[in-house]
């Protein structure tokens, strides 16, 4: 596992940086065709609007001079002005002044009346001419004070009407004829190819993406291409400018041959690598695995020794009942032993939970009984570092747990309490059973955790290198047993919160709600 990991790891991510720069190299490219093209389309719709604009000031100079009501005039302008459809002209109070129905209207001017009837009869034209209040506040004057464009739809799509204010006040509407203007945008919208531009066609599509104009020839088979749309500028919003760019195709086959190669290079000489590493790292886990077989080898020797000992100085501690002195000789090699075997404890449950092998073995009981019988063990080694063991137990009904297991869970975190918080001079068990859980809380009042370190605490040979454990013995596997313990009972143990100290939350399933107390 390690091998494919030193050698597989490196190189997926040496390819997933090769696979990310080529499409970031290909995305920077995009985008530099992407801002040309789009810079391309801007100077084209400036180049429409120029157009417009001249439009514009070649219908005013056709119309200077023409009376309003002068319907020859404006038939003669229709005849010789191919970029006009049709003319009408619009009183201020609304009348119709040409064509005038009165005197008669040909075909073709009866039909443009029925395309523009709604903006003369509801007033959209004379509202367009109206000068606004900020042109009249600020005294505007010029071309662009009486006249200007007007889109609306009719039929086919949408037209466009060029209008201009008189100083009479009526108002000429002239419809551009559609085809002209039509004609008139695919002179002005070059093919990329003719200007040495990225892109192959330019289109420009009206409102239902229908294609009004289109120059320059489509992208050959194969050829990678994007779109780049622009909306035109006001009064022709509804049309849009779009151009296909030719995309460039990323890095070529030679430097798509030189990254291959580079990689398995780099592959080579991580794998001659993985195998040295794989060697060593083999040897130092064969010589580690011995040395946890001997560690656990002397454990389980020690325990069959140190069990009699401590048995033997209880009964003489028991004879010795008028000896003072030798009773607490005696009660000092009694609580020696049990500490010594609570560590021994903690080496090979330890070794069974790298293993996968620790277990434990749930049996009906009481936890408040199991408690009182950790309390009173160590009361008397916390009573001589001056600390103060209070119990609060309300845990009565019994759950199936491994009384031993518990045991082991709880004297180690009165351990820790006596080698780190006896300065604190009190420390409590709390039990309690709600919920379908049993908690026990064992808190001290001594100097507490740091919250960043508290889930850290918990990993084996971990210790906080602050005041906290200067100058303190340990193995630094206590708190990694308890949890595993706690955890193969289907419970947890967690840094609980705590205002002053540190506090141990052991969570236990059980009692199931509503049984008896």
């Amino acid at each position: 596992m390690l091998l494919v990991l030193v050698v597989v790891v490196p190189t997926g991510l040496l390819a997933w940086l090769a696979v990310r720069g080529v499409r970031d190299e290909r995305r920077r490219v995009a985008d530099q065709l992407g801002a040309a093209a789009a810079s391309r389309l801007a100077d084209l719709d400036a180049r429409v609007g120029r157009l417009l604009d001249d439009r514009a000031r070649g219908l005013t100079e056709l119309t200077d001079g023409i009376a309003p009501d002068d319907a020859a005039a404006w038939r003669r302008l229709v005849r010789t002005t191919p970029e006009i459809a049709q003319v009408a002209v619009q009183g201020p109070d609304g009348r119709l002044l040409h064509p005038s129905l009165a005197a008669g209207v040909s075909d073709a001017e009866a039909d443009y009346l029925r395309r523009i009837r709604g903006l003369l009869e509801d007033g959209t034209l004379l509202a367009a001419a109206a000068p606004s209040p900020e042109a009249t506040s600020q005294k505007l004057a010029g071309p662009a004070a009486d006249h200007g464009f007007l889109a609306w739809y009719w039929d086919t799509g949408l037209h466009l009407l060029w209008w201009r204010r008189t100083p009479s006040g009526a108002v000429v509407a002239a419809e551009l004829d559609r085809a002209r203007l039509l004609a008139d945008l695919a002179v002005a919208l070059p093919s990329g190819a003719d200007d040495g531009g990225p892109w192959r066609r330019i289109t420009l599509l009206d409102s239902r993406g229908e294609v009004l104009v289109q120059s320059g020839a489509p992208a050959a088979e194969g050829e990678a291409v994007a779109a780049v749309e622009r909306r035109l500028a006001p009064p022709l919003a509804a049309w849009t400018l779009r151009a296909e760019l030719v995309g460039a195709g990323g890095p070529g086959a030679l430097g798509g041959f030189l990254r291959a190669a580079a990689l398995v290079v780099v592959a080579a000489v991580l794998v001659g690598l993985a195998v040295v590493f794989y060697r060593e790292s083999s040897r130092e886990l064969r010589e580690a695995a011995q040395r946890v077989r001997f560690v656990n080898q002397v454990s389980h020797e020690l325990r069959t020794p140190l069990t009699n000992i401590r048995l033997y100085a209880e009964l003489a501690e028991r004879r010795l009942a008028d000896d003072e002195e030798a009773r607490s000789h005696l009660a000092v090699i009694v609580a020696e032993s049990a500490r010594l075997g609570r560590l021994i404890g903690n080496v090979l449950s330890f070794a069974r939970s790298r293993r996968g092998e620790l277990a434990v073995h749930p049996a009906p009981g009481v936890v408040d009984d199991t408690l009182r019988a950790v309390a009173a063990q160590f009361a008397p080694s916390l009573q001589s570092r001056g600390v103060e063991l209070a119990l609060d137990l309300d845990a009565p009904r019994p759950i199936p747990f491994d009384a031993d297991a518990v045991e082991q869970v709880v004297g180690n975190l009165l351990a820790n309490v006596e080698k780190y918080a006896a300065a604190g001079g009190r420390a409590e068990i709390v039990s309690r059973q709600g919920g379908g859980a049993t908690t026990v809380r064992v808190a001290d009042r001594g100097p507490g955790i740091p919250a960043a370190a508290a889930e850290r605490i918990f990993e084996p040979f971990v210790r906080l290198s602050d005041r906290l454990t200067e100058g303190v013995s340990g193995t630094g596997i206590g708190l990694a047993i308890a949890r595993d313990l706690a955890r193969a009972h289907g419970g947890e143990l967690r840094l609980a919160p705590s205002e002053r100290g540190a506090c141990f939350a052991l969570e236990l399933p059980g009692p199931a709600e509503g049984g008896e107390r």
